[in-house]
């Protein structure tokens, strides 16, 4: 029994050496078909210097490091830009003024109003002066003048 097991290991080692032999000789038949060059058909072109113009065009939005973004109080359209893009601001500097007599503006109701007051005012005074009036209503009308201040 020996013998048997000693005779088959012997075959498998056999069969096992021929199977590698063929393994490397066909890799060999590979390496030696890859190694053959292979030419390609190209055209060529020789290049001329030209006065072409490429234009590209890109969209985006660029913003500055230091920026503010603004928003107006009322929605009415944009009369005037007083303070160029770029300049330096500070507060209280007017950067631009609004259509005063737009749809959305109150500023004609308010000047009506203003108008209307004034003329209040000029009758108290000119009845203060007669002494048609005590003082204290002619105070009340005074108020007029600090309208006017909020009104500019």
């Amino acid at each position: 029994m020996m013998k048997q097991n000693s005779h088959s290991c012997g075959m498998w080692l056999a069969s096992s050496l021929l199977v590698a032999l063929l393994f490397a000789a066909c890799s060999q038949q590979e390496q030696a078909s890859s190694n053959v060059e292979r030419v390609v058909a190209v055209k060529a072109t020789i290049v001329q210097p030209s006065n072409r113009q490429i234009t590209r065009t890109y969209t985006g939005s660029l913003e500055g490091e230091q920026q503010a973004v603004l928003y107006a109080r009322l929605p009415e359209a944009v009369k005037e830009i007083v303070s160029p893009s770029g300049k330096r601001v500070k507060a209280d500097d007017i950067i631009l003024t609004l259509d005063k007599y737009g749809p959305s503006s109150s500023y004609t109701q308010a000047f009506s109003v203003y108008e209307n007051a004034r003329k209040n005012f000029d009758k108290m005074k000119f009845l203060y002066g007669q002494g048609a009036i005590s003082e204290s209503q002619h105070d009340g009308a005074a108020d007029v003048g600090a309208d006017r201040r909020q009104l500019s």
